[in-house]
Order: structure tokens, then C-alpha cells, then sequence
């Protein structure tokens, strides 16, 4: 990893890659836990997608992966299948080195896919043209992404049926005709009291 000696030297479009965070890690004597969480990341690749619905892996103590499944006959199951899902997570990231699987029985939030709205490029221009006096070139880039970015996550947030506040602006969820903020907060002038 290449460290900046000057404000100048800095590459803003950096990023780290894996050996650089194994390495950070290292520095700081915490590589080997680093490498033992990875057993969380690995645990949807390792059982079928149905199991990886109804599972949340959530941590690594002492070797052990700790796992919330959704009933206590997925638990008795998966316990059985204990020494074959130990093989398998070791053999997709060896450095985990987990010993002994342990299942609680929890709730296990699904996992729904995101509703992902991309804004036209009409948006896109309407930003440029608003950050385009900076001076900074790059400057003027980042805020245009972050404009952009905003934009699609609300774009995203409307179509998954979230709503804007009439007084305020901000993106919720649910049926009241003001954010939770506005709503404990009236205005004279406020249509409806909630």
C-alpha cells in the first residue's frame, strides 16, 4: 500500500484492496479474528438457498459459528449436517478454521432485494448545471455523484412505496400524511392535525 506523503499525492479514486485491509488488520493484531468473521460471509454459499433463507450466520467466538435459524427443526437438521457444513466453510475461506457450529433459534428477518430506480438523465444535467462554478474539476464531479446517488435512492425509496413529507422532505414509511418528526411537531397552517 502506497501512502500519500502530500495532500497532492492523495489518489481520490483509491480503494483498498484485501491485501491492504489484511494488512491493517495485521498491523493492529486483529488479522486473526478478521479472518475468523469471514466465516459469517461464507455461511449462504455453504448451505442451499432455502436454508440460506431461513439462517443468519452472526458471528465467530472461539472458533465456533453462531447461527439463527428460523425453527428448532431447521437447528436439529443442520445440526446433523454439523461436520459436512465445517468442511465446507473451511474449505472456502481456510484462514477461518471454524471448529463447531452452534444454532439458536431466533427471528430471522428475509432478505428482500432492493428496488433499485435509476433517474434520468435530465437529473443528471439539472446537477451538473447547478456544481458546475466550483472551482475544483474533481470537486465538482463528487458532489454531481452525490447528487446522483441521493436521487436514485430516493427514486428507489418511492418505488418500494416510501413517501416524501409534504412540509419537510424527507423520504418514510407508512400511512400518515407527515414524517414522524413533523408529525409530533404541528404547524398552524397544517391541514391535519395527526
Amino acid at each position: 500500500m502506497v501512502v500519500p506523503r502530500t495532500r497532492n499525492d492523495y489518489n481520490y479514486n483509491y480503494r483498498m484492496e484485501k491485501k491492504d485491509v489484511e494488512e491493517v488488520f495485521r498491523r493492529n493484531g486483529l488479522l486473526a479474528e478478521y479472518q475468523q468473521q469471514a466465516a459469517v460471509s461464507v455461511w449462504p454459499t455453504v448451505v442451499d438457498e432455502t436454508i440460506a433463507y431461513l439462517t443468519v450466520a452472526t458471528h465467530v467466538e472461539n472458533k465456533t459459528l453462531h447461527v439463527v435459524v428460523d425453527a428448532a427443526a431447521i437447528a436439529h437438521e443442520l445440526q446433523a449436517q454439523a461436520d459436512t457444513l465445517i468442511r465446507k466453510i473451511n474449505q472456502e475461506c481456510a484462514q477461518a478454521a471454524i471448529r463447531r457450529l452452534r444454532f439458536a433459534v431466533g427471528e430471522v428477518r428475509p432478505r428482500r432485494s432492493p428496488v433499485v430506480q435509476q433517474v434520468d438523465s435530465e437529473a443528471e444535467a439539472r446537477a451538473e448545471e447547478i456544481f458546475q462554478g466550483l472551482d475544483s474539476v474533481a470537486l465538482q464531479r463528487a458532489f454531481v455523484r452525490l447528487a446522483m446517488a441521493q436521487q436514485n435512492r430516493d427514486a428507489s425509496h418511492l418505488a418500494a412505496g416510501a413517501r416524501r413529507c409534504p412540509r419537510c422532505g424527507v423520504m418514510y414509511s407508512g400511512k400518515d400524511s407527515f414524517c414522524p418528526g413533523c408529525r409530533y411537531d404541528a404547524v398552524e397552517g397544517d391541514n391535519e392535525s395527526n
